[in-house]
């Protein structure tokens, strides 16, 4: 039974230790689907399996992935986890998901709501305390209340869940004893002073209006009348009318500050915005800040104001260094600060709740200020094409870490710390680009299949000490260093000696050619001496051995080997000199011979070198052809196995040519078949005279009204761009292991395929495809594929 069927019987029978085993170590999510497409918070809600859904929803609530709560059903109706529960009436489910904080005014396919669903069941209590939010008629829902703020309040509580914690808190005061009346005048007070804050409050928000300069751009106007939640400027925002210029100097609109609304600002004016007021901390909510592409030489320290900032990109600037306040943003997560001239991000050390740091093509040369270790929430670190030279220490203490890119640094060595990462968290590790001196570890970046559990282990038995990062280390760095790299050392030279020992003490091979030449004494062999001729400067062996044995067992060793090479190898020499010279007569013979037996019968094999394997065996060929028969054109085996190789090859030259053919003829019949398709298809979708975009729904991504519009090229002939708004939650499919995926689709629809994270609405992305209608409709298959959906 795998960890997911595991997972849906512990929620079937409630079993609260194996459920929370599950989303721990065991990899689950309350979003995870079953056969039927019911995420496992589904599944709670129709069978009232209300303890089990209490800890899915703390799961969603710590977590911060709330919008798992209302995912849809699969091929249903559209319903959602509430709907499901109020539609059997199961008031316990109904609470727990409304404490939760799920939407409960979301509808379904057919337009109805949670509470629809309730009175049409017959459950009219139930539809009331829906449309209430699960508060009950007495509970105070005042909207100031509840954005009142509260010190001792937990994280995460919703507005029900700090009136019923009110409400408690009163109720245990009536019972140690505090009389009615003090009750009564302990709500006086609190009303009273409910009301003048409000008052001051709605003071101080008549003063910020009196006092807001007039916007400049129609965008920002917009943003600031609409209390728009998203607002992106570009350089159109800069030059859309006569009348937006603004002053000297100034490269934002200055009313843009008082869009206190904004929670996601996207500033991208390229060249004509190189600093930042420090007005932006005005901003309070901003919660997404978007700064790329643009010229900014530093960022303002009162950015560390922006307390509910969790997102930051300031990618392709010129940044030489990362204001100190940042560290004050406690629920900054995502941080992406590649391409700029950043020389030291020691800023950061104490932005312990990132999630994500990307610091790639920057000047770093070392990551140990960041302090790894304390950022125990990190999944993603990124800091190519630096020139950081070791890997930081302690990285194996980020146990949540998945996704380490290195590559195109100076590093030399591996750390046995990084072997302390968990295999099957890590998805990615990238040093490709680095001198590394180990050779095994060059190798597996080249060809390893399974990079990570192969490097993590290795890396844990030969990595380098934490403090040794610049130094050699394993088998293919300089050799450690310290007490214990000199213990390696020694035992490396002694099992040396020891090999060398062993192979004097084998016999060295001594081959005895038949009928040498007078040969040079070995001496000269090992190459001491001079000519065949020259006595005078030769040994014989006698005087040779008694040399040898004043050497040192290793040097003698050496001699041992080189004598018996040499002897071998003019061994070697004579009898290719003799082979030649017996196919020299055999190919005389053979010119002149009648038939095979004169051949066989003339052939003189009597000056055969006994050593010379191949003669040999030449000769046993020719007797054998010779015992079979045979006329003056009998093949010999050699010619008989070369006629042979050439058939074999043309034969399969000539099916691999078929094969091609084949392959050709099959690839244009599909191409045909896929054009008269798509041309039925437009034909179709003109005949009903309504515009058809991209749509996801119920999976996959369909052609239908309704979508974001087509957008044309820029210029006649360019491919027009699409638009298709998918849930966050499947971006990983599309995009694949490494991006194998989304390049995959590129290179077969010949498209441009990219995905806006976090854009179209919370726990959203946006699918961008440019390309002409048969690529994008191919990407569009196979993007169907990949998440699942068929093609549609």
């Amino acid at each position: 039974m795998s960890k997911r069927e595991k997972f849906f019987e512990a929620i079937r029978k409630q079993k609260t230790d194996t459920v929370r085993w599950s989303l721990g170590a065991g990899g689950q999510s309350p979003s995870v689907r079953d056969e039927d497409g019911n995420t496992a918070i589904m599944i709670c809600a129709a069978g009232n399996l209300h303890k089990a859904l209490r800890m899915l929803l703390d799961h969603c609530r710590r977590s911060r992935e709330r919008e798992q709560m209302d995912l849809r059903d699969g091929e249903g109706d559209g319903r959602t986890a509430l709907m499901m529960a109020a539609h059997n009436g199961h008031r316990e489910a109904c609470q727990e998901l409304l404490d939760a904080g799920c939407n409960f005014k979301l509808k379904c396919e057919r337009g109805k709501t949670a509470a629809d669903y309730a009175r049409a069941k017959g459950h009219a209590e139930l539809a009331a305390r829906i449309d209430r939010g699960g508060e009950s008629e007495e509970e105070d829902t005042d909207e100031d209340d509840a954005n009142e703020h509260d010190p001792d309040a937990p994280e995460g509580e919703t507005s029900t869940q700090r009136s019923k914690r009110k409400k408690r808190e009163l109720e245990a005061k009536e019972r140690r004893g505090a009389g009615g009346k003090e009750l009564e005048a302990a709500k006086t007070d609190a009303a009273t002073k409910k009301d003048a804050d409000a008052n001051e409050a709605a003071e101080a928000a008549e003063a910020a209006v009196a006092s807001r300069p007039k916007p400049t751009w129609p965008d920002v106007e917009k943003a600031i009348a609409g209390n728009l939640k998203e607002l992106a400027l570009d350089a159109r925002s800069a030059t859309g009318g006569p009348g937006n210029i603004l002053p000297a100097g100034v490269a934002v609109d200055p009313a843009l500050w008082h869009a206190t609304s904004v929670n996601t600002l996207k500033i991208s004016l390229g060249a004509a915005l190189t600093t930042l007021p420090s007005e932006i901390s005005r901003l309070s909510g901003l919660m997404t800040l978007i700064l790329s592409d643009n010229a900014l030489t530093s960022l303002p320290e009162s950015i560390g104001e922006l307390k509910r900032l969790k997102v930051l990109e300031a990618e392709r600037n010129a940044l030489t260094s990362v204001p100190s306040s940042l560290s004050d943003c406690a629920c900054l997560e995502i941080l992406r600060l590649g391409h700029n001239k950043l020389t030291s991000v020691k800023a950061l050390a104490a932005c312990n709740e990132l999630v994500t740091l990307v610091l790639d093509d920057n000047e770093l040369t070392t990551l140990d200020d960041l302090d790894v270790a304390s950022k125990s929430r990190l999944v993603t670190l990124s800091a190519k094409k630096n020139a950081i030279e070791r890997v930081p220490g302690n990285l194996g203490k980020c146990a949540l870490l998945a996704e380490l890119c290195l590559g195109d640094n100076a590093i030399e060595n591996l750390p046995k710390s990084l072997g302390e990462l968990k295999e099957k968290k890590v998805r990615a590790l990238e040093f490709e680009g680095n001198p590394l001196r180990d050779p095994k570890i060059k190798k597996m970046m080249g060809k390893s299949a399974n990079l990570v559990k192969e490097l993590l282990t290795y890396v844990r038995k030969n990595g380098v000490e934490d403090g040794d990062g610049g130094g050699g280390g394993g088998r293919g760095g300089g050799g450690k260093k310290g007490k214990k790299g000199k213990n390696q050392a020694k035992r490396e030279d002694s099992s040396d000696e020891d090999e060398d020992e062993d192979e004097a003490k084998r016999p060295a091979p001594e081959p005895e050619p038949a009928k040498p030449p007078p040969e040079k004494p070995p001496a000269a062999a090992a190459g001491g001496g001079g000519g065949d001729d020259d006595d005078s400067a030769s040994e014989d062996e006698e005087e040779l051995r008694e040399r040898m044995s004043r050497m040192p067992k290793k040097e003698r060793a050496k001699m041992e080997r080189k004598i018996a090479e040499k002897k071998a190898e003019k061994a070697a020499k004579m009898a290719a000199k003799k082979r030649e010279a017996a196919d020299a007569a055999a190919a005389a013979q053979r010119a002149a011979a009648v038939d095979a037996n004169a051949l066989d019968a003339d052939a003189d094999d009597s000056e055969i070198d006994s050593d010379d394997e191949e003669a040999l065996l030449a000769r046993k060929q020719r007797l054998r052809a010779a015992a079979q028969g045979g006329g003056a054109y009998t093949l010999t085996p050699e010619q008989r196995a070369a006629a042979e190789k050439a058939e074999a090859a043309r034969m399969a030259e000539a099916q691999a040519k078929k094969d091609a053919e084949e392959a050709a003829a099959r690839r244009v019949l599909e191409e045909k078949e896929a054009e008269e398709k798509f041309a039925a298809m437009r034909l179709k979708e003109a005949a009903a005279g309504e515009v058809i975009t991209w749509v996801f729904e119920k999976g996959s991504i369909l052609r239908k009204p309704g979508g974001i519009p087509f957008k044309p090229g820029k210029k006649p002939g360019e491919p027009p761009t699409i638009q298709v708004v998918i849930p966050a939650m499947i971006v990983g499919r599309i995009i694949g292991k490494q991006g194998s995926t989304i390049r995959g689709i590129e290179e077969r629809s010949k498209a441009k395929v990219s995905i806006s994270e976090g854009k179209g609405g919370p726990g959203m992305s946006t699918l961008v495809v440019v390309g002409d209608d048969r690529a994008s409709e191919s990407v569009r298959m196979m993007v169907n594929n990949a998440i699942g959906g068929g093609k549609r």
